[in-house]
């Protein structure tokens, strides 16, 4: 082969590499930006990076009024930090839409507020009791408690598909939760439903 072609070549595989590194830098940019509108309240911003078909399911208001009263809730202290993207697959085609598997973690601290008059043995029990219901949903490798503040910190890994109409720009989020299988059929193609 001809250095000139070989040249060519290298190029074309170098742009198509740095194409994926930018796409890639642009959801990371991207995703960062609609986690970081949740941490912070504001929901109706987070929504924006939320994949419209989501709305066609689930009215955006009623999502947003869902959000503020689990955030908001005066028996609940609830806060997400540590954000960290774990990964990021290369995009894949299909049916003119563009989308990439992420997934990431982060921790989730809360703290229930406890009944008035609550008993020692009452707290005792009541935090039991939230401790095995959250090791069920996370794993028991992925809960903690803190006495000293009674909080709960939960380490939390989830992916997420990212959408794009052109692969390169305006990307949107569908978070993959088990349960919403139904809800994902509707929303994804059935190539990767079935590779979940």
């Amino acid at each position: 082969m001809h250095l000139k072609n070989l040249i060519a070549l290298f190029l074309l595989f170098s742009g198509t590499f740095l194409f994926a590194q930018d796409a890639k830098q642009e959801i990371a940019s991207e995703f960062t930006a609609y986690q970081d509108a949740i941490a912070s309240g504001e929901f109706e911003t987070a929504m924006e990076y939320v994949t419209p078909d989501f709305f066609n399911i689930y009215p955006k208001k009623e999502i947003i009024t869902l959000m503020e009263q689990t955030f908001n809730n005066p028996d609940i202290t609830f806060e997400i930090k540590d954000m960290k993207i774990e990964n990021i697959e290369d995009a894949q085609e299909i049916d003119g839409k563009h989308y990439v598997l992420l997934s990431y973690s982060n921790l989730m601290n809360m703290k229930f507020a406890p009944t008035e008059g609550e008993s020692e043995e009452n707290k005792k029990s009541r935090i039991g009791m939230t401790r095995i219901s959250l090791e069920q949903t996370f794993g028991s490798n992925n809960v903690s408690y803190d006495p000293s503040t009674d909080f709960f910190g939960v380490r939390a890994s989830k992916s997420v598909y990212a959408i794009s109409e052109n692969g390169k720009t305006n990307w949107k989020f569908l978070v993959v939760e088990k349960g919403q299988e139904e809800t994902l059929r509707r929303l994804l193609p059935h190539q990767l439903v079935n590779k979940m």
